[in-house]
């Protein structure tokens, strides 16, 4: 992301850094957030805007997601917070925002695979998850939702 210079660097760190400290896994894009971001990285929040577009773009985070539920995650920050979760007896997840595979080991390490519940972001357990499940479709032609009103907790309270 050369065109954005070094502070596009330190904008992907924050939204690593707020997805890690707050759900684990992802983060809640909104105005308020994009604003926060901009005072963080010290820049305009137009800068921010566009450099999000940029990670977007180039995968960074995934622009299916993003763009259904105004949500930034990505492969790579679910694997890792999945790693961070190895000691927890559950393991809470939003279908809708679910990118990996639970059948391939280099995604959900088969120690973990068990301790899955899977939720809808419309606050539903949805205790049977199937990779060709539509909800997580690209194709699902499914309407932008809020965020749940059931809080999940993260790996550092359990």
């Amino acid at each position: 992301m050369a065109e954005f210079g070094a502070s596009s660097v330190a904008f992907v760190l924050y939204v690593f850094g707020k997805a890690y400290e707050g759900d684990g896994y992802f983060l809640t894009w909104d105005k308020d957030e994009r604003l926060l971001a901009a005072e963080a990285i010290q820049k305009p929040h137009t800068y921010v805007s566009e450099v999000l577009q940029g990670c977007l773009s180039r995968s960074i985070f995934d622009d299916r997601v993003f763009q259904m539920f105004g949500v930034l995650t990505s492969r790579g920050i679910q694997r890792r917070y999945l790693r961070g979760c190895e000691k927890r007896s559950d393991i809470s997840i939003f279908s809708e925002y679910w990118l990996l595979n639970l059948d391939d080991k280099k995604d959900v390490p088969a120690s973990i695979r068990a301790k899955f519940a899977f939720f809808s972001v419309e606050g539903g357990n949805s205790p049977v998850f199937s990779p060709g499940n539509p909800n997580n479709s690209p194709e699902n032609p499914q309407s932008k939702v809020k965020e749940s009103k059931v809080k999940q907790s993260n790996c550092a309270s359990a």
